[in-house]
């Protein structure tokens, strides 16, 4: 009989594991396996600086100066449409550093007055600023007779 009773407390222990544990900390983490967390990004990294831009004039010409941290000149996509003159700036900068990955798109389009020349605009990339020139032209006035 006293085996009958040893061998029922070992398999209810064994079941139940140590019931005092249980009982005080019911969800210990002792007993789970430690899930791999994953990385999240710092408050610098989420708060780079973001793509910007300043435009310009004076009478010769137009310039909008496109600031991307982070990026390199394949990164950017200039779209120029010369019949409805718009302009449009597009790219992807990333971030990677271990296992943490961050990517950033941009998308900017600006309208281009009538005294641009369009088809002398030119682009240029230098430590992450692009920036892009256009010519304006001169006016044609002219009298009317009556």
């Amino acid at each position: 009989v006293e085996r009958v009773f040893r061998d029922f407390d070992y398999m209810f222990d064994s079941m139940m594991g140590d019931v005092e544990s249980n009982f005080y900390s019911p969800l210990s983490l002792r007993r789970m396996t430690t899930p791999r967390l994953q990385q999240v990004p710092t408050k610098r990294q989420l708060s780079a600086p973001r793509a910007t831009y300043q435009t310009s004039q004076d009478e010769s010409e137009v310039r909008i100066a496109f600031n991307v941290p982070g990026a390199q000149a394949s990164d950017i996509d200039l779209q120029l449409d010369e019949d409805k003159r718009i302009l449009r700036i597009t790219g992807e900068t990333k971030l990677e550093e271990g296992d943490l990955h961050l990517s950033r798109k941009f998308d900017q389009t600006f309208t281009l007055a009538r005294d641009v020349d369009m088809t002398k605009a030119t682009a240029q990339f230098k430590d992450n600023v692009l920036t892009v020139t256009a010519p304006k032209v001169e006016s044609k006035v002219r009298n009317l007779a009556i």
